[in-house]
């Protein structure tokens, strides 16, 4: 199991990596970085009843208001390690099992997204010594999709239907640089104002 603070540097690489995407530039500055607690002061806020900063729920947070519209679009949640747990094990989870560690992870994205008020969300999951995944719910690739993006060639992604609690879902799975390969800021924008 890893340790509480291995996701830090992983979290601030992808704080990086979202920044270099969305402006286009990798010697500007960081538009994008670790909320406070890595989320974790919105979760205890919101536990007891308190007033949460909408702006501070999820792993990632927009430095600037040229950001916003990811994060309008988007709560995320970065996981690092977890080298025996696979999306996969989503498809095997009993009704009288433990939750799977994925499971929970979804639940603490749709958590996130609940209380930022983004239209949905993503957990970007990188394995020791394997490639970041992004994974997200079908609903919002099928928004993208009629914003113009994954139009260029064949995306290598996965489609997983699988119960997340009780709630019936279909999530997608793709290789993190593929989804900023695919996907422009441009796509976003336009998937924000369709919601708007």
């Amino acid at each position: 199991m890893p340790r509480k603070n291995d996701g830090g540097p992983l979290e601030r690489l992808i704080c990086r990596q979202l920044t270099d995407w969305w402006t286009g530039n990798s010697d500007g500055d960081v538009l994008f970085w670790r909320t406070s607690t890595s989320g974790a002061r919105a979760t205890n806020r919101g536990r007891q009843g308190k007033k949460i900063n909408k702006a501070h729920c999820g792993d990632i947070c927009a430095l600037g208001p040229e950001g916003q519209p990811l994060l309008t679009l988007l709560a995320f949640e970065i996981k690092k390690g977890y080298n025996k747990f696979t999306f996969m094990d989503l498809l095997d989870s009993g009704k009288k099992s433990a939750k799977q560690t994925y499971e929970k992870w979804v639940e603490q994205a749709m958590r996130s997204h609940e209380q930022s008020g983004s239209y949905s969300w993503m957990i970007v999951v990188r394995r020791n010594s394997r490639s970041a995944l992004a994974i997200f719910p079908q609903h919002l690739m099928t928004l993208l999709r009629r914003c113009g993006a994954f139009e260029e060639s064949p995306t290598p992604l996965m489609i997983l239907t699988c119960e997340i609690g009780k709630l019936p879902m279909v999530l997608c799975a793709i290789k993190l640089n593929e989804f900023f390969a695919k996907v422009r800021p441009e796509h976003v924008r336009k998937a924000v104002k369709a919601k708007m």
